[in-house]
Parts: structure tokens; sequence; C-alpha cells
């Protein structure tokens, strides 16, 4: 019996940026790996207005096409509290979120289908 093969795909958000009143831009990206590595920028910051983060219906969209989540990665948090313990301030000095799937090997299968349309 052959052994089970796997591929697998790096899926990203990064620098978020608030674009005053009109709503959030991000960098969002997928990067699979196989028997060949393809890469593709989902959104670029600044040119794409989301109301809320794209990271999740991304990731909803992958689940769809097979992908199984394997791992989930978050960046920095920097908090800076008062003398009564308020929180002054959180900023997200390297905002990013990584999460990594996999999914078997379906022979004549592209290692980027279904495409990932936001």
């Amino acid at each position: 019996m052959p052994t089970q093969q796997w591929e697998f795909c790096r899926l990203y958000v990064s620098n978020e940026q608030e674009l005053k009143g009109k709503g959030r831009s991000f960098e969002l990206g997928v990067y699979y790996l196989g028997s060949e590595a393809k890469s593709y920028q989902l959104a670029e910051l600044g040119k794409q207005i989301f109301q809320s983060n794209p990271f999740p219906k991304a990731m909803g969209l992958l689940g769809a096409a097979g992908w199984e989540l394997v791992s989930v990665q978050h960046g920095l948090l920097t908090t800076r509290w008062n003398a009564a313990g308020a929180v002054l301030e959180q900023a997200n000095w390297f905002t990013e979120i990584v999460a990594y799937f996999k999914r078997p090997v379906e022979p004549g299968r592209a290692i980027d289908e279904p495409k990932i349309v936001l």
C-alpha cells in the first residue's frame, strides 16, 4: 500500500492599516508547497478596503477546498497599563497571523486549485 502524500499551504495576514473612516486594509497571501510552489497575494496593503479582516473568510475558503488546518501563529500585541490597572493602549507593532494547512495529494489536481477569491 502506498504511503499517503501531502501538500501544504501557508495563509498569512499582516500589516493592518486603518483608512480613516473608510475601512481597513491588509496584506493577505497564500503560499502553496508540494511538488511545486506557488504564491499569491490575495489583498495588497492600501489597494483593497475591507470592513473586517479577510483572514477568516480565506481560511473558510481553504477549508471548503479540502485543506485541513494544522496550526495557527499570532504576532505580537503590546499593551500599556496605567497605575490603576486600566488599559491605556494596545498596539499591534507587528500584526501577523499565519495559518498552516495540509491536504492529501490528488493526482491531476493543481496545488492551487480551486483558486481562492475573496
